[in-house]
Formats: C-alpha cells, structure tokens, sequence
C-alpha cells in the first residue's frame, strides 16, 4: 500500500508541475479546467500549497460525493420531497458528510447487519484504506450490499486513488 501511494505521491507531482506550467502559460480560463468545474478544487491529490500530501475532504466531497453519492444519500429527493438516505447514511451537506464517515460504523442495510462480518468495521478508518468499508464499497465484490454508486457505473480509478489517498492521509475535515 505504501508503495502504491508513493507512485501516486510521484505522479500527482508530475501532473503538478504540468498543470501549474499551462496555468502561467495563459490568462485565458478556457485552458484552465473551465466548463462546468469552474469554482471547483480540481487539482490532483497532494498539489495543494499547504504541502501536505494526499488528497483534501474538499477534494473528494467536490469531486466525488457531490457528484455520485448525494442523489442516494441525502434527506430529500432531487425534487426537494424527504426521504430516508440510502442505508441511513447522510452525505449530504459536506459537515455532515465528514461526521457521519469517520470513525463511525455502517448505520444501516446490509453492512450494518453484522452478516458480512462488517458490524464493526469503520466507513473510514483515517490512515487505513484498506480496512475501510468505504474503500471496499467503491471497488468490485464488497464484503456487503452492492457496490457503489449502486446501479451507477463504477467510479473511475482515479476517483478511488482521490478517496484512498485521503483516508491514508487521516481522512481530516479539511
């Protein structure tokens, strides 16, 4: 595992330098990112200026919770009507998400049922992806229930590498 987030560390850097090298290159936003991520930290894990290494709560909620997770694991439907979230989970607003992730265990559905073997198993164990039931629920064949987003595709790779990289970072509200 460390040598997998050494290489991801390596190149984040790379693609680092890269982005930053085109950003000075142009005053013009349309080689920026623009479309539909403006105002959004889109920057890859570990390039941000308070050097620390590894992916932000910011970065994952943006770029990956907001934009898969809350159509299911909110408290109202997209139309505004309330419901339940899917397995009790809230991730819905960003606090809450935080909360309701870290150190906690599955509040609900098939993982809470202890049947997997997965009653007490952390969501997100800070600096422990790979004992962290988010990080097996975003991956093929999770030890409970479907994998996530459920009846969505998959997440990318680079989406889950955002996610490990901040859980193996202390998964801090930041």
């Amino acid at each position: 595992m460390k040598t997998r987030l050494l290489l991801i560390a390596l190149i984040t850097a790379i693609a680092g330098m890269g982005t930053s090298l085109a950003a000075c290159s142009s005053d013009d936003d349309s080689n920026n990112g623009g479309g539909n991520d403006a105002g959004k930290d889109t920057s890859p894990p570990g390039n941000d200026s308070g050097g620390n290494s590894g992916a932000t709560f910011t970065q994952v909620y943006d770029q990956v919770i907001s934009q898969k997770c809350t159509s299911c694991h909110a408290e109202t439907f997209p139309d505004g009507g309330p419901r339940t979230p899917a397995g009790g989970l809230l991730l819905k607003p960003k606090a809450t998400a935080h909360q309701n992730l870290v150190d906690k265990t599955a509040p609900g559905g098939a993982c809470k049922t202890g049947d997997a073997g997965t009653a007490n198993i952390k969501l997100v164990a800070p600096n422990d992806s790979e004992n962290s039931l988010l990080s097996k629920k975003i991956r093929p064949n999770p030890p409970c229930g479907g994998q996530m987003p459920l009846n969505k595709p998959a997440l990318s790779d680079s989406e889950v590498e955002l996610i490990d990289s901040w859980i193996e970072n202390g998964a801090k509200d930041n």
